[in-house]
């Protein structure tokens, strides 16, 4: 209840690991808590990754933790102070592992199976992991509609969005009712738009425009 009251830039990590080492780790950046994400980060906020590897080491050797995967969240503050939100044993949102299968092209679901096989070897995960950042072919992110008005009788996608270039495809289906109910909690949206591009920032601010647009009239 607190996450939407903190201030600060909020980020999420993906972490995979094995024999107590970082195998793999993503940086998802949220541009509007909620509403939107995107993968890899930006620079301004992959610039962070050295402090945010030791983090997540801190975690490793907390939680005692030999293999496997876990999903921290954390703030920046205007001060450049990092804050622990919160860490899960579990695979994101907002379908995060579709999001840098579509950047990187690996399949994170597999990843996880081989995190968790205690056959894997470290030759295999090296050969499995692309290079974070470097290792992606662009970025990609997503965007989680919720109708703005009261009532609704249609799906209509924005021009705007339908006719960007790093526009991909939507999962919105046409409303089964008219009245919408007022929202309850970020995971509740009528599904997500999916775009994919080059550069992080065209992205960014392409995510945070679908904020001011209808989808549903």
């Amino acid at each position: 209840m607190l996450e939407s009251h903190l201030d600060g830039w909020e980020f999420a990590v993906e972490a995979w690991i094995k024999d107590r080492k970082i195998q793999f780790l993503n940086i998802s950046e949220y541009v509007t808590l909620g509403y939107s994400v995107f993968v890899p980060a930006t620079p301004e906020l992959e610039k962070w990754r050295g402090r945010i590897t030791q983090e997540i080491e801190k975690l490793i050797e907390v939680f005692d933790i030999d293999f496997g995967f876990i999903h921290p969240e954390y703030f920046v503050t205007s001060d450049g102070t990092m804050y622990f939100g919160e860490v899960a044993y579990r695979p994101p949102g907002f379908n995060a592992f579709e999001l840098m299968e579509r950047a990187y092209g690996f399949n994170a679901y597999q990843a996880l199976v081989l995190a968790f096989d205690p056959k894997t070897t470290q030759a295999e995960l090296d050969a499995f992991f692309p290079e974070p950042v470097a290792g992606a072919t662009g970025h990609a992110g997503c965007f989680g509609v919720y109708p703005r008005r009261r009532v609704v009788s249609d799906l209509q996608m924005p021009p705007e969005t339908e006719n960007h270039p790093y526009f991909e495809f939507h999962e919105l289906a046409p409303p089964m009712e008219q009245k919408v109910t007022k929202r309850t909690a970020f995971g509740t949206h009528w599904g997500l738009v999916y775009f994919f591009g080059k550069d992080p920032h065209t992205l960014r601010d392409l995510l945070k425009a679908q904020e001011d647009l209808d989808f549903y009239v």
